[in-house]
């Protein structure tokens, strides 16, 4: 069973999402709206994979991202974007998704991620 934290900007995509995948039997660990609180739990509750809506407010999505693998260069993380110029090295993350994401598709990536 995977441990995630969910991060978007939007408090209902975060909410929603959270309570979608703990009834998929994922353990949510945390949800945060920005990138401070993101990186608070990640650091805090160590879960299996961030899944993280880009659109964020300060910091940015990308230093975000930097940020977590800097402290842990194996982190996994998936990002939900409907951005199609991404300003973050895709080697850096696990899978991307477009908005509007497929549910399935995320369950998939989840499963492929912790299979790894």
């Amino acid at each position: 069973m995977a441990s995630i934290i969910v991060v978007d900007y939007n408090h209902d995509v975060c909410d929603a999402l959270s309570e979608k995948l703990e009834q998929n039997d994922i353990i949510v660990l945390g949800k945060a709206n920005n990138a401070e609180d993101a990186y608070r739990i990640f650091v805090e509750r160590k879960p299996d994979i961030v899944i993280l809506g880009i659109l964020m407010s300060m910091p940015q999505g990308s230093q975000i991202i930097k940020k977590i693998k800097r402290k842990n260069p194996d982190a996994k993380i998936i990002i939900m974007s409907s951005k199609v110029d991404y300003d973050f090295k895709t080697e850096d993350v696990s899978a991307v998704l477009r908005m509007p994401y497929d549910f399935f598709e995320l369950i998939k990536e989840i499963n492929n991620i912790r299979t790894v």
